[in-house]
């Protein structure tokens, strides 16, 4: 795919504006009938993956979304459809402060997708230049990494600013399965 439709898709289920304080309720009855309709099995309810800041230490907090979605390719690709909507993310990324420093936290999910599993891990990097100097760590600056495995296998990777990575980085992460593209995207907003 190249990186033009990417980021077509990207902004296509994702939107860039700066995230509520607190997002809906995951309704996981209509994520359930979602899934029926899209042929899918009930997905598992996520386990919080808040993590605790370290003691003095400051945090990024990163709130947003993961949706899952598929393109048909058989006769050229077509707009994606939806096969999960916004699956809720919550996590605490530890922001280094000396130069060569990093700080990570990992989301991993596992969403059923007609008869398979689709894992999806996240690593989120606050990462701290080595020629950084001072308490505030000049040029600190974010990376994210998304691997799907199982159904589909894809590795994509971003390296952002705090602007783009708060309050939640926006990233679309596909791989062919047949004749068809199985994705996922990371929003800030509900779709």
């Amino acid at each position: 795919m190249s990186a033009l439709k990417l980021l077509g898709l990207a902004a296509l289920l994702s939107w860039a504006a700066p995230a509520r304080a607190h997002g809906p309720a995951l309704d996981w009855d209509r994520i359930a009938q979602q899934a029926g309709a899209a042929g899918l099995s009930r997905p598992d309810p996520p386990r919080s993956a808040a993590a605790p800041a370290v003691a003095g230490r400051p945090v990024l907090p990163l709130k947003g979304f993961v949706s899952l979605w598929a393109q048909d390719c058989g006769n050229g690709c077509g707009l994606p459809s939806p096969l999960l909507k916004n699956d809720p993310v919550e996590l605490a990324l530890g922001l280094p402060d000396a130069a060569g420093e990093f700080r990570s936290v990992r989301l991993e999910r596992l969403y059923p997708v007609q008869g398979q599993s689709l894992k999806v891990r996240a690593d989120f990097y606050a990462l701290c230049p080595p020629a950084a100097k001072g308490a505030a760590c000049a040029g600190r600056y974010f990376q994210v990494q998304v691997e799907l495995s199982g159904a589909a296998a894809a590795l994509c990777t971003v390296s952002l600013n705090e602007a783009d990575a708060a309050p939640f980085p926006v990233l679309a992460c596909a791989a062919p399965q047949g004749s068809r593209r199985i994705g996922v995207s990371l929003h800030r907003l509900p779709l």
